[in-house]
């Protein structure tokens, strides 16, 4: 139904390395188009921007966002979420929503991974003991960090860290002035191979249910 016709991923992390192939692949897409958008604007993980709708109603306004850039037919997007688990309260848990748009037949298909297979989490850093230990757990530096100066309403952000020095360096800046930081896992797709595993289950259950009668 769907071989050599073009496919739009709407997304700002990279997430198309991982899910392009197994589109190209399994359903025959011909060309995968990455449209410039800005999705952040739909919410972040670090705190600047709340989202507002649900992670379903997140990917669908990813999606149209998405169209706004090409006449293309169709366009997959995703949204993730991270907290307890559904089920297992005491244990943090990976929620990946993946969400396929066909818009000349006016279809929408869609498919809820999740998985315990992640680092999420943050801790309060008063001094270097608190840090290792939060590094320890945190899988650093193959998953960035992100370092602020406040849990809750942060005014200093600093993400995408992936490299000791400069972690220490930012952290020092707090301790030198008898100041704590809060440290917690960057979730942004292209920072977080656990996340990237995933979102490629998920978007291996998206086709297998695309292709399903």
């Amino acid at each position: 139904m769907y071989q050599g016709q073009s496919l739009l991923i709407a997304t700002k992390h990279h997430k198309e390395t991982v899910l392009a192939p197994l589109f190209q692949e399994r359903l025959g897409i011909k060309q995968v188009i990455v449209p410039t958008i800005d999705t952040d604007q739909l919410g972040t993980f670090s705190g600047e921007t709340c989202r507002k709708g649900s992670p379903l109603e997140t990917a669908r306004a990813k999606c149209l966002m998405a169209f706004e850039h090409s006449d293309a037919n169709l366009v997959l997007a995703s949204e993730g979420s991270f907290g307890p688990h559904p089920e297992l309260f005491l244990v943090h848990s990976d929620e990946e929503w993946l969400l396929f748009m066909d818009r000349k037949n006016q279809l929408e298909i869609f498919v809820r991974e999740v998985s315990f297979d992640t680092n999420f989490g943050g801790t309060v850093v008063a001094n270097w003991n608190d840090l290792e230990g939060f590094i320890q757990k945190s899988q650093f530096p193959s998953h960035a960090l992100v370092v602020k100066n406040s849990e809750i309403h942060p005014e200093i952000i600093d993400k995408g860290i992936t490299d000791s020095k400069r972690l220490f360096e930012i952290v020092e800046t707090y301790f030198s002035k008898g100041k704590q930081c809060y440290v917690e896992t960057d979730m942004r797709a292209h920072l977080n191979p656990s996340r990237m595993k995933v979102i490629e289950q998920a978007g291996l259950a998206l086709i297998n249910k695309i292709l399903s009668c």
